[in-house]
């Protein structure tokens, strides 16, 4: 999942308002989940990849170098090659809306 973050952070430009910002998380949980439709299908990386190239509402206007990015973490990621397909979108949309806080101890 770090990969994902990662790889989002560099490709995405910050988004002016929270509705704009739910719609891009909501976009991307998307497209994690189908990915991991096709995964839990037993649908190799290539054959995801291509059968979301041949329906652009699955690719949901992110490039195609993302949309790789997003594939190999869903098959390949410890973590996120174990969560199913359903769970997939909710904890993408967790994660992108409400990220983890770096606390501090207080001295």
């Amino acid at each position: 999942m770090k990969q994902y973050l990662t790889a989002l952070a560099l490709a995405i430009p910050v988004v002016a308002s929270a509705q704009q910002n739910t719609q891009q998380c909501t976009d991307q949980a998307a497209v994690f989940n189908f990915a991991a439709m096709y995964r839990d299908t037993g649908i190799s990386p290539q054959q995801t990849l291509s059968r979301m190239n041949a329906q652009p509402s699955m690719m949901r206007g992110f490039p195609d170098e993302l949309v790789k990015n997003i594939i190999d973490v869903v098959y390949f990621d410890p973590e996120a090659s174990r969560v199913p397909y359903g769970r997939m979108y909710s904890e993408i949309v967790r994660s992108c809306m409400f990220p983890k806080k770096a606390y501090q101890p207080l001295n």
